[in-house]
């Protein structure tokens, strides 16, 4: 949504202001369009203290490599087990 996306854009612009301007908000996107623009990724990161697990197994199977660090929460290790 709109104001969660604004409310990120606040935190990044305090918390990182040196590289804040280069992280872009994409519009939601259908399976088809995901999956390609996932496929054009160098890489993608798994989402800290949460569950990546559908977008892990997408990443994996269009050939783009998933940076994880997993927690000691099963939710935050999905992606560690799937490698």
């Amino acid at each position: 949504s709109e104001e969660w996306a604004s409310q990120l854009r606040a935190r990044f612009a305090r918390s990182i202001p040196d590289v804040a301007g280069r992280i872009a908000f994409l519009p939601r996107l259908g399976g088809a369009a995901f999956l390609e623009l996932l496929a054009l990724a160098d890489v993608a990161l798994d989402t800290l203290h949460f569950n990546g697990y559908n977008t892990s197994l997408e990443a994996f199977a269009v050939g783009t490599p998933v940076v994880t660090m997993p927690t000691r929460l099963q939710r935050g290790r999905h992606t560690a087990l799937m490698y």
